[in-house]
């Protein structure tokens, strides 16, 4: 049973009251690591090193499993990353996994996708497989719809490229398109290009919250951001000028249309969503994503 992050997610759904007996993370911790339940007597649980809620998760999981294990970038973990060589399609990898120094290449940008890899590979040793032969597997590994894909989109002068991470969105998992927008290679006149649907499930804060991603935008090398929905409204707000893109309440069709009339060859485009306020808006950035990956010149409402 693997537990790969904890981060701000269906915080709409605890009461003050139970957050006044802990908060948020803690309670999200303890909910997350009933997957330990479910491991037969001697099974490995499998839990991410870097977490401020990794003792809490290990303690729990410790009653459920034979063995427990961890990965990320501290030095005892079981699979440690110890260098990480980004580039804008892909990253190289070196690690070491149960004391064994391994390299192997991801078909996915960004060090969070790197983890994930690190976790799936501890998984598999852990299952009593062939870690070498999972080395060589993971190398043919494709991004799947959603994830961190990165295509190439036709314009009608030249062509750009798009980094599909639309199915659904967090906090943290916002900021780690907005680092993959940051690897990627514009060209000449190109520019990198965020969309920004708004995020479900933050809890009380939600607006400070989206506001304060302009923090992470600004800090970033994007040229320019297009934002959906009331909650985004913030964030486009907090932009300077100068990156402040299209931005629309309501209509995503709208803002496809802001952006396709804003794209030139060589830009690079991330997009990324949650589900918003309306519950929907994960599933219309995802036909968003696809309307730029067939080249259509309008968003079907």
């Amino acid at each position: 049973a693997v537990l790969t992050t904890i981060d701000v997610a269906h915080f709409d759904m605890f009461t003050p009251a139970m957050l006044a007996e802990k908060s948020g993370r803690e309670w999200l911790a303890d909910a997350k690591s009933g997957v330990f339940q479910g491991l037969v007597p001697g099974g490995a649980a499998v839990v991410n090193a870097d977490l401020p809620e990794t003792a809490r998760v290990l303690a729990q999981a410790a009653r459920h499993a034979g063995r427990l294990m961890t990965f990320g970038q501290s030095a005892t973990a079981d699979a440690c990353l110890t260098h990480w060589h980004p580039g804008p399609a892909s990253s190289r990898i070196e690690a070491r996994i149960l004391g064994q120094s391994v390299r192997f290449t991801l078909a996915l940008p960004g060090r969070h996708m790197a983890m994930n890899a690190l976790a799936a590979l501890l998984a598999v040793a852990a299952a009593g497989f062939d870690l070498r032969r999972a080395l060589a597997d993971i190398a043919t590994f494709q991004p799947v719809k959603g994830r961190a894909r990165v295509l190439t989109i036709p314009l009608a002068r030249g062509q750009a490229t798009l980094i599909d991470d639309a199915f659904n969105a967090t906090l943290a998992s916002v900021r780690s398109a907005i680092d993959l927008l940051d690897l990627a290679q514009p060209g000449p006149m190109g520019r990198r290009i965020a969309v920004l649907g708004e995020i479900g499930h933050i809890g009380a804060d939600e607006v400070a919250q989206h506001v304060a991603l302009a923090i992470t935008v600004e800090a970033s090398r994007t040229d320019l951001c297009f934002t959906w929905g009331p909650l985004m409204r913030g964030l486009h707000d907090a932009l300077s000028p100068a990156r402040q893109g299209a931005h629309e309440d309501t209509s995503v069709s709208a803002l496809y249309a802001a952006l396709r009339a804003s794209l030139r060859d060589g830009d690079v485009v991330v997009v990324k969503s949650g589900r918003g306020s309306n519950g929907l808006g994960d599933l219309r950035f995802r036909a968003f994503a696809q309307a730029l990956i067939d080249g259509k010149g309008a968003l079907t409402p």
